[in-house]
């Protein structure tokens, strides 16, 4: 069954409202160059609204992760002797 070009339109903006921005987004561009202006219209608005999103998304993204390691930056662990610690709390507490 196939879907007319309003049907489809309903079923973009249902997915845009869900945040699925992507999927959204290929029917939009579909949609864009519908037979009906009234369609196409919509659907160019919200193919605008949608690369703004994507590209606000995609910058958080790349802010988060460049400023949270510096390059050079190494983490490192070590071993914790817990019987030393609890030694030393019991010789505090006996003194």
């Amino acid at each position: 069954m196939d879907l007319t070009d309003t049907q489809k339109l309903d079923r973009a903006k249902n997915l845009y409202e869900l945040n699925k921005y992507e999927d959204a987004k290929n029917i939009f561009s579909d949609l864009s160059n519908s037979t009906d202006n009234k369609v196409k219209q919509i659907a160019r608005q919200y193919l605008k609204r949608l690369e703004s999103k994507l590209n606000d998304k995609k910058q958080i993204l790349n802010d988060k992760q460049s400023s949270k390691i510096h390059p050079n930056h190494m983490y490192t662990s070590k071993i914790i002797s817990t019987k030393s610690i609890s030694k030393a709390i019991k010789d505090q507490l006996n003194k």
